[in-house]
């Protein structure tokens, strides 16, 4: 019941096949298709300067009890 967002959709499963994620490529080929020439190309840019970034060793950890 969620919000659908094919263009947030194809970002991250672009990202994931651009990190070789073989299924990952064919979900954003068929999205791919529902979004205009320039969202696509307005995605692809931002999955051109995706880098990866180092994890935040403190995003993993337990808040401590109150």
């Amino acid at each position: 019941g969620g919000v659908q967002n094919a263009g947030l959709a194809y970002y991250w499963y672009s990202v994931a096949a651009k990190n070789g994620d073989a299924q990952a490529a064919e979900m954003a080929a068929g999205l791919a298709a529902t979004l205009s020439p320039a969202e696509r190309a307005a995605k692809d840019a931002e999955v051109a300067a995706w880098t990866v970034q180092s994890a935040d060793p403190i995003a993993n950890e337990l808040a401590p009890a109150s």
